[in-house]
């Protein structure tokens, strides 16, 4: 059923040498710049493929690994679009970020409706994650290993692995994906954790938690989704990346969008150039901020308008992949690392 990537030869560590200067890595200490990818985008879309691999060094599989992707029907792995990704960034020297390993969303309707002893369903859990990691060893750095696991209210999120293997279900994806890939680096990854507040700090006493009891946890993923209604100010942002950072997690930028509404105005865009500007040039003068991640490459491909009513041109290109405004404020805000 599985067969190894082509990237199996190549080291971890090799990628990194590779890169090329500019954005690529024309700072040493400068965050890794990357982009969510579409397989479906860079098997039919030529421009698609060309801007990322020019402008950027670092890539997440948007949908491919996730698990309706991976396992479709009962015993089935499938792991077509992911060995295409991975093997497409080895030949273009781009890092590859993976995401997401566990997660509430995307998940197969056989699985929502089979009824699992907890037995079966541990085994499930502890395969789907022993046999992802093991397979990209040689070739993802970094994996959002559990991903939103929480509400809004600070409460675990209720979730088909929260209902089926308690809260331990966390601590115990970060050990088993250890286990396959004692060399990655692993993630707690969510949203709207960027300002302080009940969510944030929910996070930050689980983290503090886990590492207390020296369960492998070496980052921590702020997606960044900022849009009307989740402004965190630039204090507010620093603030809360430092109080992670100084539990000596790794600071990774993971999704960022800036969405507005639409049709937008003068002011709309202004107000998003700043939110652009200002996000790259917190992560670029952080030390601890390893990697500052987009989440889609263009309008036309974000994901902003079929779950934000009103919102959109989220993205740093329109749906033409044109640079808009705010590309020129977010190479700014990157002292111009971009091309």
């Amino acid at each position: 059923m599985l067969f190894l990537s082509s990237c199996a030869n190549l080291s971890a560590r090799s990628l990194y040498d590779t890169l090329d200067p500019g954005l690529k890595n024309s700072i040493a200490k400068s965050p890794k710049i990357g982009v969510s990818v579409l397989y479906s985008e860079l098997q039919s879309n030529k421009q698609y493929e060309n801007e990322i691999i020019k402008r950027f060094s670092s890539v997440t599989p948007e949908n491919a690994m996730k698990f309706e992707v991976l396992h479709p029907q009962p015993g089935e792995s499938n792991f077509t679009e992911a060995d295409f990704i991975i093997d497409w960034a080895k030949l273009n020297k781009l890092n590859v970020r993976g995401h997401p390993i566990i997660w509430h969303r995307q998940i197969p309707s056989w699985l929502k409706e089979m009824e699992l002893p907890d037995s079966k369903f541990q085994e499930l859990f502890e395969s789907h994650i022993s046999e992802l990691v093991s397979r990209y060893k040689d070739s993802v750095l970094a994996w959002d290993v559990v991903n939103e696991a929480f509400n809004s209210d600070g409460s675990l999120r209720k979730s088909i692995w929260l209902k089926n293997l308690g809260p331990e279900y966390i601590k115990d994806a970060f050990i088993l994906a250890h286990h396959a890939n004692p060399r990655a680096k692993l993630f707690y990854n969510d949203y709207d954790i960027e300002k302080p507040g009940i969510k944030s700090d929910a996070v930050y006493n689980l983290l503090i938690r886990l590492l207390a009891i020296k369960v492998p946890i070496h980052g921590i993923g702020f997606q960044m989704h900022l849009r009307p209604g989740f402004t965190p100010t630039e204090m507010e942002i620093e603030t809360t990346l430092k109080k992670f950072a100084d539990l000596g997690l790794e600071i990774h930028i993971t999704e960022l969008d800036v969405a507005i509404p639409v049709p937008s105005t003068d002011e709309d865009r202004q107000k998003q150039k700043e939110k652009f500007e200002m996000v790259a040039r917190i992560c670029e003068k952080m030390e601890s901020c390893k990697v500052l991640s987009l989440w889609g490459l263009h309008d036309g491909v974000s994901w902003i308008p079929s779950h934000f009513k009103g919102l959109g041109e989220a993205t740093l290109f329109d749906e033409q992949i044109n640079k808009k405004e705010c590309y020129e404020a977010f190479r700014e805000g990157l002292n111009k690392r971009l091309y």
